[in-house]
């Protein structure tokens, strides 16, 4: 047995020496590692031998289901060893931590409760101790237990006071917490207290990357929960510090807290900034911004294949470039590019299938399903975007935990419903969009809610009850500038009550340049009554209403999607996708 030992972490230290060349051989790495199993070997060696094929399972393939049975064999084993394993054991539930959270495939319940086993240890290992404690409130999260969460927090800062720069990320993450979960602002006091410990930590030189790092990682964490949010004035200012940073970060911050290289958090801002620009209906900088993310996605991505990266670096980044991709078919669907719209489908497949492996397609699935409900409405296929948005619903109430994207599928199936006056149906989706079942979801999301329902009072000649809502969309579309849902609602209005030139004038001007063909339409139309009635010239103003008109025209619309090399995945409601995609792609 001893001879099997030592064979057994030789082919350890050959799977290591596999996994750091140039370019990195994992498949064979993974083969050292599950040879080394097939020996005679001790409990401890094997239970060394499951933990490092447990990690490089973990962090180089998709096979978490197998990745997360030889981590819990490794930490069940080291945990019948005693004490002098304490720190295996700790590295084995670190590893299973990331893999739950990170995947969200299985309850969180089996760490949070192995975690409470575990912290007493890991009070002795300062590293594993502040490891834990973050796991366990990034779990409390994701299984919404608010007060469990803040009063790990809470633990922590108290706990850890001899530590200021660990003291300092803990307060930041509790104000995150209670941003995230609660909505709330933090208190001025805590504000004033985090300022204090910032000045002092920058009398440090030592300290220069530490802070920046956890300045990065508070920009990008807060960010992202804002622009979800549809907060898009609120964010703007953090979203330029981001921008800001990101143009003068070195790349030797490396020390203290990493938050993301300086490739990732490039990818990062500007996926923020098309997230913003589509909320603002600017696709001219959508597109560029889109573009420049694309570029710097691919690089890291084409590293990755040559060295090997920090574990869900490019998963991340796979994700990146995903929304990226969704949001530019978002923005080609309202420009009236059902081929441009269909590409960025085909290519969001296609990479999904080759980069990203079956959680990447899993989670990106109802996305597209979603695409293709909108894409048929505006062909007016309105058969096939019933059954893609009902399929996408289908998909993300068995997958995903987002009320947010959830509540705007039903909002978008209602609308299909109402567009053919099936008011039986739409009663039925809309028992899902009450007060009470849409209060947690986010401030767009619940205007997005608003204007169905003015919409419907519209059609059922309920005037009062319409305008009532208008004016309450009105006033929160202005206060984030939501400026689709803003001039919507106003052109709705004017349908019931008298709308001036002033107001309306806005509308006219960034509808053109979101290429927002539908509101162009409606805005231009209106726009043009009033100037006729004051006897002004409309040519300038008809031509525009000429081009939307054309560009709406269902025909049309068909023929480009046709021109599309994906053209068949408008009939993919469910199954596998791939069957609706050229061979050559796949």
């Amino acid at each position: 047995m001893l001879e099997h030992n030592q064979i057994a972490m030789s082919m350890l230290a050959m799977a290591e020496t596999l996994r750091t060349q140039h370019p990195p051989k994992l498949k064979m790495a993974i083969k050292c590692a599950r040879g080394a199993l097939k020996l005679n070997l001790s409990p401890e060696t094997v239970a060394h031998c499951q933990l490092q094929l447990g990690k490089l399972l973990l962090f180089y393939t998709d096979h978490y289901e197998i990745a997360r049975q030889h981590l819990h064999y490794a930490y069940e084993s080291l945990t019948t060893m005693g004490d002098f394993y304490v720190l295996k054991r700790l590295e084995a539930l670190s590893l299973l931590c990331d893999l739950y959270i990170h995947s969200q495939m299985w309850p969180m319940n089996t760490i949070l409760g192995l975690i409470r086993k575990e912290m007493g240890y890991a009070k002795q290992f300062s590293h594993y101790h502040h490891k834990l404690l973050l796991y366990f409130i990034e779990a409390c999260k994701i299984e919404r237990n608010t007060k469990a969460a803040l009063d790990a927090c809470d633990l922590a800062i108290q706990s850890i006071e001899s530590h200021k720069p660990m003291e300092l990320y803990f307060r930041i993450t509790k104000h995150l917490v209670r941003y995230q979960m609660l909505r709330e602002e933090p208190d001025p006091q805590d504000v004033l207290q985090i300022g204090a410990m910032i000045k002092e930590l920058e009398q440090n030189p030592i300290m220069e990357f530490h802070l920046k790092n956890i300045k990065g990682f508070f920009m990008c964490t807060k960010l992202a929960f804002m622009l979800s949010e549809g907060l898009s004035r609120t964010s703007r200012s953090l979203l330029r510090q981001l921008q800001h940073e990101v143009t003068t970060t070195s790349k030797d911050c490396i020390n203290g807290i990493r938050w993301m290289d300086e490739t990732a958090m490039t990818v990062f801002a500007c996926v923020m900034t098309v997230v913003s620009a589509v909320v603002q209906c600017s696709y001219d900088r959508a597109y560029k911004y889109h573009m420049i993310a694309i570029k710097h996605a691919d690089d890291i991505i084409t590293k990755s294949t040559r060295t090997p990266q920090e574990f869900a670096v490019v998963r991340c980044i796979n994700q990146m470039k995903m929304t990226s991709l969704e949001l530019m078919a978002t923005c080609n669907i309202m420009a009236c590019r059902p081929d441009a719209c269909l590409n960025n489908m085909r290519d969001m497949i296609i990479f999904s299938s080759r980069c990203g492996g079956e959680i990447l397609q899993r989670e990106f699935e109802p996305h597209l399903q979603y695409l293709l409900g909108m894409l048929c409405s505006y062909t007016k296929q309105y058969d096939l975007a019933e059954r893609h948005f009902a399929s996408a619903i289908e998909m993300y109430s068995k997958r995903g935990n987002d009320s947010n994207i959830l509540c705007l599928l039903y909002v978008n199936l209602a609308l299909t419903y109402l567009n053919q006056m099936k008011l039986v149906e739409y009663y039925d989706i809309a028992a899902h969009l009450a007060p009470s079942r849409i209060a947690d979801c986010s401030p767009m999301v619940r205007n997005n809610v608003k204007f169905l329902n003015a919409i419907y009072y519209h059609l059922n000649q309920k005037p009062n009850e319409c305008k009532s809502v208008i004016h309450e969309l009105l006033q929160d579309a202005k206060a984030e500038d939501f400026f689709r849902l803003h001039g919507l609602a106003l052109l709705m209005l004017s349908l019931l009550a008298p709308v001036d030139e002033t107001s309306v004038k806005p509308t006219v001007d960034w509808s053109k340049k979101s290429y927002d063909h539908a509101v162009v339409l409606w805005s231009h139309n209106f726009y043009a009554k009033l100037l006729s009635r004051r006897g002004e010239d409309t040519t300038e103003i008809m031509a525009e209403i000429t081009k939307s008109f054309d560009a709406l025209n269902v025909d049309h619309l068909i023929r480009q999607s046709m021109e599309s090399q994906a053209a068949n995945l408008v009939n993919w409601v469910d199954g596998n996708v791939h069957d609706y995609m050229p061979k050559d792609d796949l």
